[in-house]
């Protein structure tokens, strides 16, 4: 093929703007540029064959020029760099090679500390803009064009802490999904270095066919880091979460150092337990014919046979609520050894008052289960709660006995808690009945940690309530609803209308009728002065097993200093509760548990917005795969985090494709990031390779010019993934086929083998291509891969095909 170019490096001394005249003949040995979707035109290498400092005396900070010219005279500038590494070189003869960076490399010297706010929402060009405006307040003497379009994603705040300028336009990159381009190239009109951000362009710019340029193409998958469930970590909510733990994920778990009654909860002392009828302690001896280890620390109790037991006792108060909870386990996993948990209220002398319900214990497994976390109501349920009403009762005796043994192989026990309920809890959370002086046990039993009550996160609250009356027993906030600013109440804005929210459910299989709850709101200008109540009526919850969102909007008085919300309880059930939030309502109905936005999100969410087809199929393909993603600049859900979670998934849920291509004599079309480009197998689209440049490196040496492509950057969609066949075609024929059925007259070679007929064949620049209809239009069968190869051109006056060449298709 005839070169009607030549690449010619210019030099632009630094210092009086002159050109230092080159011939490319004499000095040049060979010249590489590279165009980078983040940052445009980066580093640029030109190698001297004669003593640079003599014939040019080129020095750092001077400019080098990239200059295409055609034979006709005409020139186009390719590229412009600052030289900062101008490095002589001792090979086989003195030479030198000078290296040279786009305008990109001097934006890391540009250091931004800043918050950029855009109230309404901007697009992300806005803030593209006033990057552009501080890196030009840093280069007076800098004159450049701007070429900055919508990116159609918008974004109310970037924050940019200690962040270099070139680092800046990168955060702006990825919170547009890498769905756009930024950099520095030459604008056409005037030579100048130009800024742009870019949307990517959706069709196709430039296309090459196998067989006439492309002399490398390779396209390996990647599925190191595929992620279709992320843990995503925004920063300051735009509109923070007011409650504190509103989705009950920091228990209170009590111990003997805090919060338990009982001593040696452990049984690691031998110390204020009864042991009777055989019941014993034990650690980890294998010549004892007991060989499990403890939950915690090195001793548990032991119940082999049925009757046997433990008890301690301990002081209490009537009226106030205790939790008992305990870890137990088989110690021979095919012995349904069980037992109960006994809580007996005593008088002084020791005679029983009351009993409440004893709580059943059966283990199902030899793995340790129970504790404050456990379900209270499943069959292998080790947490409960009880109030003694008994005002003569003055301790509490808590026995655990077996109901059924066998003898040698036994229950095993360990970590007995009993506390107050506000020692086993919830962080900042409290149950109140509101009975006045005459108590009543209302609440009959709370799992505050329970994990199958849970909407959001972990643990959820599961609550047994049986009211005397509607809307007395309460979940609120400790502090009550009378303590104005003590306790953890929340401040609101005065006059800030809020968004009061609840997640409830009749706990599923646990109840027999609908329940019926209602939020509470109560609002003071100051400590003792309440100034506002809103008591809506309640709201039924059928038993149906599933999640009911409650919500009601107040608006906050002008006077408010703090604020708190309940969830009461309107009629008897067991309920499970979750997520009890306040937010401006300007958030909508989304919860957020925190002041930070932070959100669990997977592919396969509906709500999202531009999520691929394939994305959505991520987790039926590949299984979870889950990564922490850090955003700071995301603040709100359907605002940022929605069109953002999207682009992250359609890009990341699937494998990287790692698509490279080399082409050899490439001028007239100049690939650019941003710029869709096509590599066709053969004339039909279902073989293409369409890909938009993370890089595109360019090499002049010997008057010949090679384009390396990596266009590592694209994630195929599940229905475009790689398949392929490798093949090949290799000789010096002369002519072209026109159609299959006849591949050539040359050493192009053919097949023999059936092949589906052509459709369409045409000559470009004296290469012939095919156009080939597929039998079946989603596999490749082996006949036709073999037919595209033996379709590829053999090249006019040149040769075949030559190597090995690997045909990839890719099906909508």
């Amino acid at each position: 093929m005839a070169i009607n170019f030549d690449i010619e490096p210019r030099f632009i001394s630094g210092t009086t703007g002159l050109r230092l005249q080159v011939n490319p003949d004499d000095f040049v040995d060979g010249t590489s540029w590279e165009l980078l979707e983040a940052g445009g035109t980066g580093q640029i290498n030109v190698s001297l064959a004669r003593l640079y400092d003599v014939a040019l005396g080129v020095a750092g900070g001077d400019l080098v020029e990239i200059w295409a010219r055609n034979t006709d005279g005409a020139e186009t500038l390719r590229a412009r760099g600052v030289v900062t590494i101008p490095e002589p070189t001792l090979d086989l003869k003195e030479k030198c090679v000078l290296t040279a960076y786009g305008r990109m490399e001097d934006m890391n010297h540009v250091v931004l500390d800043k918050v950029i706010v855009h109230p309404a929402d901007k697009d992300l060009s806005a803030f593209a803009a006033e990057i552009a405006d501080d890196y030009a307040a840093r280069r007076p003497g800098l004159v450049f064009v701007r070429d900055i379009q919508d990116t159609g994603v918008s974004l109310e705040t970037l924050t940019l802490s200690n962040t270099t300028a070139r680092a800046a336009m990168d955060q702006l990159q990825q919170q547009a999904g890498r769905n756009s381009v930024w950099g520095w190239d030459i604008d056409p009109v005037t030579n100048l270095d130009r800024f742009y951000l870019r949307p990517r362009v959706a069709s196709v710019g430039h296309q090459w066919f196998v067989g006439d340029r492309v002399k490398v193409l390779s396209s390996p998958l990647d599925h190191t880091n595929i992620a279709n469930g992320i843990k995503l970590q925004g920063g300051p909510a735009k509109y923070p979460q007011l409650v504190t733990n509103p989705s009950f994920e920091i228990p209170i778990v009590p111990n003997e150092a805090s919060g338990n009654m009982l001593s040696d909860g452990g049984f690691e002392g031998n110390i204020t337990w009864n042991y009777i009828n055989g019941a014993s302690r034990n650690n980890y001896d294998p010549s004892s014919g007991h060989n499990a280890s403890a939950h915690s620390g090195q001793w548990y109790a032991i119940l082999d046979n049925a009757n046997e037991e433990i008890w301690q006792e301990v002081p209490v108060t009537p009226g106030v609520q205790y939790t008992a909870s305990l870890f137990a386990r088989r110690e021979n996993g095919s012995l349904a050894n069980v037992g109960s948990l006994i809580i007996e209220g005593r008088s002084s002398s020791g005679t029983v008052l009351e009993t409440p319900q004893p709580l059943p214990i059966a283990p199902s497994s030899t793995a340790w289960s129970g504790g404050q976390g456990s379900t209270i109501f499943a069959g292998d349920a080790l947490t409960t709660s009880v109030t003694f009403t008994n005002t003569s009762t003055t301790k509490a005796r808590i026995r655990i006995k077996t109901t059924n043994g066998t003898g040698g192989k036994g229950l095993l026990i360990d970590d007995v808690v009993f506390a107050q309920a506000g020692a086993l809890g919830q962080t900042g959370w409290m149950a109140d009945d509101r009975s006045g002086s005459t108590f009543t046990s209302e609440f009959r039993s709370i799992d505050w940690a329970c994990r199958g009550g849970s909407f959001d996160g972990i643990y959820g609250v599961r609550v047994d309530v049986a009211p005397t009356t509607a809307y007395d027993p309460v979940l609120e906030p400790i502090g009550g609803l009378d303590g104005g600013s003590n306790g953890n109440h929340f401040k609101p804005t005065p006059s800030q209308t809020l968004r009061c929210s609840a997640q409830v459910r009749m706990a599923p299989g646990l109840n027999s009728s609908a329940g019926n709850v209602r939020l509470e709101y109560t609002e003071w200008s100051g400590p003792g002065s309440e100034t506002q109540k809103v008591r809506p009526s309640g709201t039924s919850i059928p038993n149906d097993g599933a999640w009911h969102y409650i919500s009601m909007d107040v608006t906050a008085h002008g006077d408010a200093a703090s604020a708190t919300i309940g969830l009461s309880f309107g009629s008897a059930g067991v309920y499970d509760i979750d997520c009890i939030s306040v937010r401006d309502s300007a958030a909508g109905d989304e919860f957020l548990r925190g002041a930070n936005f932070e959100k669990y999100v997977v592919a396969e969410d509906t709500s999202l917005t531009g999520v691929s087809a394939a994305a959505a199929l991520s987790f039926t393909t590949y299984g979870r795969r889950e990564s922490v993603v850090s955003n700071p600049d995301i603040v709100t859900w359907n605002g940022d985090a929605k069109a953002w979670a999207g682009a992250y998934f359609t890009r990341n849920a699937v494998p990287l494709r790692r698509d490279r291509v080399e082409l050899i004599h490439e001028h007239t079309q100049a690939p650019s990031p941003g710029e869709g480009t096509q590599v066709r197998v053969s004339g039909t689209a279902a073989a293409d390779i369409t890909d938009w440049p993370a890089r595109a490196q360019y090499t002049w040496s010997k008057a010949t010019l090679a384009v390396s492509l990596e266009l590592s950057n694209e994630r195929p969609t599940v229905a475009k993934l790689l398949r392929s066949r490798s093949g090949s075609s290799s000789g010096t024929g002369s002519g072209g086929a026109s159609s299959i059925a006849a591949v050539g007259s040359g050493t192009g070679g053919g097949v023999t083998t059936p092949v589906p007929t052509p459709v369409a064949s045409s000559t470009v620049s004296g290469t012939v291509k095919t156009t080939v209809d597929h039998v079946d239009p989603t596999v490749y069968e082996k006949t036709e891969m073999d037919a595209i190869i033996a379709a590829l051109p053999s090249g006019g006056s040149g040769g075949g095909v030559g190597g090995t060449l690997y045909l990839y298709d890719h099906f909508s």
